[in-house]
């Protein structure tokens, strides 16, 4: 089967980017149970999790040993749809889920260059366990470096100080207006 390993992952990555999910999981299913690596099992989890099966997908790698960043970020984003926070967060940040440590401490390291993948659960994760700033922190690293908004308090001071504009006349009340007479 190694021969034929390369043509078959072609395949079933050709099905899933086609959207044809039911074609690429009997292929995944019968690929991993031959070869049994990470590629293989990652592949067989994408599947799933794009069939909709996030529970599925979920036991599949909590039951094998996914030590590869694209299986943990994957078993991370299936814990943050099954609302299991905690744990998502656990995958994501190492168990470090009161320590005040930045993403580039924890997430970087672990993930590499696709870093910027698995913010945004722990994005949600922050969010939903009442901690917005390292929350929003987490959505503003996933942008582009050139699509990324200015510090809040630079925002903040740039659009907030008080100029007239110069479309701007002040709206007078009932006794301020000047009354027009009718001469008849």
């Amino acid at each position: 089967m190694a021969v034929l390993q390369g043509p078959v992952q072609a395949a079933i990555w050709q099905a899933l980017n086609h959207y044809a999910y039911r074609d690429a999981v009997s292929p995944a299913e019968r690929l991993y149970a031959e070869v049994h690596s990470e590629e293989a099992l990652f592949l067989l989890a994408t599947c799933s999790y794009r069939s909709g099966k996030a529970y599925k997908t979920y036991r599949l790698l909590k039951g094998h040993s996914c030590t590869t960043p694209q299986c943990k970020c994957l078993l991370a984003k299936c814990c943050v749809d099954l609302s299991k926070l905690a744990e998502g967060d656990q995958i994501l940040s190492g168990g470090v889920f009161h320590k005040q440590k930045s993403h580039d401490d924890i997430i970087v390291p672990e993930f590499g260059d696709s870093a910027r993948f698995p913010l945004p659960s722990s994005g949600h994760v922050y969010c939903k366990t009442d901690r917005l700033t390292k929350g929003s922190e987490c959505d503003q690293k996933t942008m582009p470096t050139e699509m990324r908004f200015p510090p809040q308090n630079a925002f903040m001071q740039k659009y907030t100080q008080k100029k007239p504009c110069s479309y701007w006349r002040p709206v007078l009340t009932a006794q301020e207006r000047p009354i027009k007479h009718i001469d008849s």
